[in-house]
């Protein structure tokens, strides 16, 4: 076989390779149903309601803005504390 045939046909092979999906894609039947809206002017709501469950972390780091040496704490550890 000549150089030139063994080009042709490694190109086509290349070919083959690339545009099998693509051809597959083309006349594949997974078409979907959409919805078409026309453009209309109306008011978008700033909130959303929406009811469900709110997950928090189990602990919570905290550190000052001052460095310094804590004199004392006046809670227990794991005790309910409020503002």
């Amino acid at each position: 076989m000549d150089k030139k045939r063994k080009l042709q046909i490694i190109a086509a092979i290349i070919a083959a390779v690339v545009l099998l999906p693509v051809v597959g894609q083309l006349f594949s039947s997974d078409s979907k149903a959409v919805d078409v809206a026309g453009v209309s002017r109306r008011v978008i709501s700033p909130s959303i309601l929406a009811s469900g469950f709110l997950a928090h972390e189990e602990q919570v780091l905290l550190s000052s803005e001052v460095i310094g040496k804590v004199a004392g704490l006046f809670v227990d550890e794991g005790e309910r504390v409020e503002q």
